[in-house]
């Protein structure tokens, strides 16, 4: 055997032997039994040939899809040091032998024992953000399907049943470990001359003590800090925004329900939010606004100072959670550019009126026990790249101690200067489906109800238990009616439930929902009920009789239009100066007052009263503005602060010229929240103008493009009718101008194929008409003759040189691969019902028995395409993904019956799947070119690979200068696209019209996640015809019949 396979084996055989002793007793785990006494064979013939065999073929696939990335681990697995072998020991029993595994354990063992042991050796391993993966991928998934495809093999994974027995086992063999406050307590010890950094430190022979135990007013700080995080983060305050006056705030944990979000890498789907969370020690969490980004901050704090954390997050509570705002921290630094995050961090605490909790902070991170929270890494104003910077370095200095590090950013601009990602793993947050809103819906509501069930205790204990079941019984009656009307309100209009996909949105609803009002579609007209809202609350919260009253703040009653009128200027004041969205309360009240002096012509002192009274009371019955330490003030949420600051730049705009305002924001990621709502709240009139201006703003370098995708999404907010047709058609127009202008960055373009998506492509096929909207050149010609196919690199047997054939016939190539929009035709239209459409092989595929390839659709029927529901790949002009072949078949038989009706297509015409020839031929031309473009090698800016780093499909047409001689795009990268040839028959020009179960079809052209030796043209590969991967598309060609 080779040294990984025998390693592997011999490590599989001792853990067998462990867990077979602990379930010998236990004669329901027999199978279990049986199962680790054929492991125990492992290093032995005749399995230790076919295990070998296996671990090559494992190996094989790693290789295949990572490269040299794999090394380090392949080198881990078969190193034989103690340390090397207890990680490997414990990599098989969470991804083997558990049911539910720990991969927090994996987490902690490589950071806290391995790559320390080992970083003295000469084997330099990697981040656990980028190892980590692999081996989940390898130990967990290829490595047992490997096995299970060995015949002698089949008996030693073992199933979901079997590995039941293993949890107890695994409970019984671990010991808790002492409580953080303890913990703080120790002293620090290094052995054989190791070294402990950033502590004082006492030399003795033999070992390194690197600090004393540690003072014993450490443990009341620690007391002290737990009880400002629980009383600062454990509730959110809805002061004004509930019409119970008794109580103003709800628990955290009370309506908090978790979310999912998606990896960049190594992961086509959504995962819990709280696992990638425990997995990936050093972490960036992306989102739009209102995402949940800060929530999730909030909960970590919470739970993991609570104590509660195993219960709630599956991560056990050894960890000080430390909140670290990154805007206060840049405006910090611009004052003094030499300050340390840690040093600023207790400056921040004590401007909180809270103790100096540095030598806490300090402690915890020499103990590797600290969990950094870097929130709202995209409120930097200025300099954000050495903002960045300084938080690398302080991640880098304190991650070999076993820290943990999340940083928290909008999408948004987030790429312009981003964290390492060598050191951070990156994911983001997803919309909330219908369950997690459902879910929330309830917990609202019982919370809600919670909030006024306080009921009188009587005198009599019998008649007390009879009160409070009857009290109790009503309750849940209440929650029961309060959830079926929220839910009905949410899912009742299809632009509510869009809306409510967003947690800060979804809050709002509720909120709106309560005051009894019918729930608004468009998120401006969202934030402006809730300002209604608070109104209305004020006056109720002053009238004893809980009717509404006139309240009134000098002479001016106090209502939405007031509030706004005040703290529109302050806003936008705010989102422009003042780095962090905090201001000192004199100044705010100076600057309330200079408004009431210029608004309303009041006199200076006068206004200023009127000022602080306003100011007071949103301290005391509001919560829109909230205070923030000792006399510092900002608004409740940042999206706030950009409402209110839209609503004051339209009045800007009524009173002064606006091109220069426009023309300076409309390509500053910063405002792009700003301008969306400006434009949103608009009449129609002004709203048409601000979009010209915004159409016409420049942007240059990086931001070149930005302003029109700008103008898309104004466009997404405001409707057609909002804005105008005439607005309508030049933004739509200026989209695919910027679609096919080389010089815009490829995310810019990308962003605005998104959002042209969203408002609905006019590139793409009509079935109607056979043509797109826009043009009548979606179809792409391929005229007959000679033409160049083959493998310019041929290898191996299946491989053909390149070489010269003849294309009998014209063909018409579609332009772009088919997309998630035109396939939604196919599915409205009865295709997955239809057997008319689908071959006979592909019926036996739709059939609940037939083959499946992804784990949860065993034994259903296939009703769409696998990845459907899923956000990363199911915008509406992306390529349909996660296809069999033939699903992409039946498709083209349902589009040509549908062009033959319409008349487009003549009777003696038809769409179908290219096969590998007509597809080369379309790519080369009649040329030898390597690549659809031409010979020179692949680069960002013409495909996208996996060195583009997009980790998804882009939207068709992004890559301009990547067109085919014909005119067709994407035909490198993007998706592997399905072809009508089997790979056995590569060089027949026919097509196949069925491809049975054991017969693999060719597939061409590359992914989005393969390298650039995939995008030649003659690269060509073959998947089982049922498989439904991320990476699997499909285009048409029009043909004659016999063509």
């Amino acid at each position: 055997m080779n040294m990984l396979a025998l390693r592997l084996a011999t490590v599989l055989a001792d853990l067998a032997g462990a867990i077979g002793d602990g379930v010998a007793d236990l004669p329901e785990a027999a199978p279990l039994l049986v199962r680790c006494q054929a492991l125990q064979g492992l290093t032995v013939a005749p399995r230790a040939a076919a295990f070998e065999r296996a671990v090559t073929q494992a190996v094989g696939h790693m290789k295949q899809a990572h490269g040299a990335a794999v090394a380090p681990l392949l080198t881990l697995l078969s190193d034989e040091r103690p340390v090397a072998v207890r990680f490997a020991t414990l990599s098989f029993e969470e991804l083997w032998f558990a049911l539910q595994p720990d991969r927090a354990r994996l987490v902690e063992c490589y950071r806290r024992e391995v790559r320390p042991a080992l970083a003295s050796s000469d084997l330099t391993l990697p981040a656990w953000s980028q190892l980590g993966p692999l081996l989940l991928q390898f130990v967990g998934t290829l490595l047992p399907q490997a096995c299970a495809a060995q015949m002698r093999l089949r008996e030693i994974v073992p199933t979901a049943a079997e590995r039941e027995y293993c949890t107890p086992l695994r409970v019984a063999q671990r010991s808790a470990p002492p409580p953080l406050v303890e913990q703080l307590g120790q002293t620090i010890v290094a052995t054989n001359g190791a070294a402990i950094a950033h502590v004082q430190q006492t030399i003795v022979h033999g070992d390194l003590v690197a600090a004393l135990p540690a003072p014993h007013d450490l443990t009341l700080l620690y007391a002290r800090y737990r009880a400002f995080v629980v009383e600062t983060y454990g509730s959110l305050d809805f002061r004004g925004l509930l019409q119970i006056q008794a109580a103003t705030r709800l628990g955290l944990d009370q309506i908090y329900v978790e979310g999912a979000a998606l990896p960049h890498q190594h992961s086509a789907e959504a995962q819990p939010l709280h696992a990638l969370v425990r997995e990936q020690p050093l972490l960036v969490v992306l989102g739009d606004p209102g995402s949940g980004k800060s929530t999730l901050v909030r909960y970590l704090l919470l739970t993991l100072t609570r104590g509660d954390a195993q219960a709630n997050l599956g991560l056990e509570p050894l960890w000080l959670p430390i909140f670290f705002p990154v805007a206060a921290f840049a405006a910090a630094r611009a004052r003094n550019a030499d300050l340390a995050p840690l040093d600023y961090l207790s400056d921040y605490y004590r401007g909180l009126s809270q103790p100096d909790y540095g030598p806490l902070f300090e402690r915890a991170l020499a103990l590797g026990r600290a969990m950094l929270l870097f929130d709202g890494l995209d409120e930097v104003r200025e300099d954000r790249r050495a903002i960045v910077h300084a938080l690398e370095a302080c991640a880098r200095e304190w991650d070999a101690l076993g820290n943990r590090f999340i940083a928290t950013a909008r999408i948004v601009g987030y790429d312009d200067a981003p964290l390492d990602p060598s050191l951070f793993a990156t994911v983001t947050l997803a919309p909330l489906n219908d369950d997690q809103i459902s879910h929330f819906v309830v917990r609202w509501s019982r919370a809600y109800a919670a909030l006024g069930f306080a009921p009188a205790a009587p005198a009599d204990a019998l008649l007390d238990d009879l009160v409070r079941h009857a009290a109790l019984a009503e309750q849940e009656r209440q929650i029961a009616r309060r959830s079926a009307a929220l839910h009905a309100a949410v899912f009742g209009e299809r632009h509510v439930t869009a809306l409510a996909r967003n947690p800060l949105l979804l809050t709002i609803l509720a909120l709106i929902h309560n005051q009894g009002a019918r729930l608004p579609d468009r998120r401006v007209e969202l934030y402006r009920l809730c300002v209604v809202a608070l109104a209305e609350t004020w006056n109720r919260a002053r009238s004893l009789s809980g009717r509404p009253v006139d309240v009134h703040l000098g002479d001016e009653l106090l209502d939405e239009r007031f509030v706004v009128n005040l703290l529109g200027p302050v806003a936008l004041w705010l989102h422009g100066e003042q780095a962090g969205g905090l201001v000192d309360q004199d100044e705010l009240e100076g600057r309330i007052a200079a408004t009431l002096v210029q608004t309303d012509g009041l006199p200076r002192q006068r206004a200023r009263r009127l000022a602080h009274d306003f100011v007071e009371l949103m301290r005391r019955e509001t919560g829109l503005l909230q205070e923030r330490g000792y006399r510092r003030f900002g608004f409740l949420h940042l999206t706030f602060e950009e409402y209110l600051a839209a609503r004051g730049l339209l009045e800007s705009l009524a009173v002064a010229e606006p091109e220069a305002l426009l023309c300076q924001w409309a390509g500053d990621v910063r405002w792009r929240e700003v301008l969306r709502l400006a434009v949103a709240a608009a009449p129609q009139r002004e709203a048409g103008r601000m979009l010209h201006l915004i159409l016409t703003a420049p942007a240059a370098g990086s931001d070149y493009g930005r302003p029109l995708v700008l103008a898309g999404e104004c466009l997404l907010d405001v409707g057609r009718n909002g804005a105008g047709g005439q607005a309508w058609d030049a933004v739509t127009e200026a989209l695919m101008g910027l679609l096919d202008d080389h010089a815009a960055p490829v995310a810019i373009r990308v962003a605005a194929g998104t959002t042209l998506g969203q408002l609905g492509d006019p590139r793409l096929l009509e079935a109607t008409t056979g043509r797109a909207t826009a043009s009548s050149d979606y179809w792409c010609t391929v005229a007959a003759g000679p033409f160049w196919w083959g493998d310019e690199a041929a290898q191996g047997a299946r491989r053909a040189a390149l070489q010269r054939s003849e294309l009998g016939y014209n063909l018409r190539i579609a332009r772009y691969p088919v997309t998630n929009a035109e396939f939604q035709h196919f599915i409205d239209a009865g295709g997955y019902t239809t057997p008319t459409w689908w071959s006979v092989a592909g019926q036996r595929f739709l059939a609940a028995d037939g083959p499946r390839t992804l784990p949860d659709e065993a034994g259903s029927l296939i009703t769409q395409p696998g990845l459907w529901a899923n956000s990363a790949y199911n915008s509406p002009n992306q390529p349909v993904v996660g296809v069999s072949w033939y699903e992409a078949s039946a498709y083209c038989a349902w589009l040509t019956a549908e062009g033959r009706r319409a008349g487009w297509l003549y009777p003696g015409e038809r769409l179908r799947l290219p096969t590998a020839l007509e597809w080369e031929c379309a790519a080369r031309g009649g040329e030898q070119r390597r690549y659809p473009w031409g010979d020179e090698p692949p680069e960002a800016q013409r495909a996208n690979y996996s060195a583009t780093g997009l980790r998804v499909p882009a939207p068709v047409g992004c890559f301009p200068t990547g067109a085919a001689a014909c005119g067709a795009r994407d035909l490198a990268g993007n998706v592997w696209e399905w072809t009508a040839s089997r790979a056995a028959n590569l060089s027949d020009l026919t097509p196949c019209s069925d491809i049975a179960l054991d017969e693999l079809p060719v597939i061409k052209g590359g992914a989005f996640n393969w390298e650039a030796e995939a995008l030649r043209c003659g690269a060509h590969y073959w998947f089982h015809p049922a498989q439904r991967h991320n990476l699997l598309g499909f285009r048409l060609v029009w043909v004659a019949e016999g063509g």
